[in-house]
């Protein structure tokens, strides 16, 4: 069974939609979530990339906002390696 543990947010607006089901963190950008889910996460936890709305305003696209996604990860991991 999987649940959510923490959500993040990428505006006010969402904040209202949250309507306080879960614990959650307004973020400017996909950097600041990804570093604060990568905070929060155990290991074998699972970080999912699921946006509630668009991203027009950072991102020229869905794909340009996957790519950046995975740059995150694969930083991450090669930073995880290291130690």
């Amino acid at each position: 069974a999987y649940k959510t543990v923490y959500e993040f947010l990428g505006s006010e607006n969402l904040e209202k939609a949250n309507d306080n089901k879960f614990d959650y963190s307004t973020c400017a950008d996909l950097k600041e979530a990804f570093n604060i889910a990568t905070t929060h996460a155990l290991a074998g936890d699972t970080i999912l990339l699921s946006p509630a709305t668009a991203s027009y305003d950072q991102y020229s696209n869905y794909i340009e906002r996957g790519k950046h996604f995975n740059e995150l990860v694969m930083n991450y991991e090669t930073e995880c390696a290291k130690k």
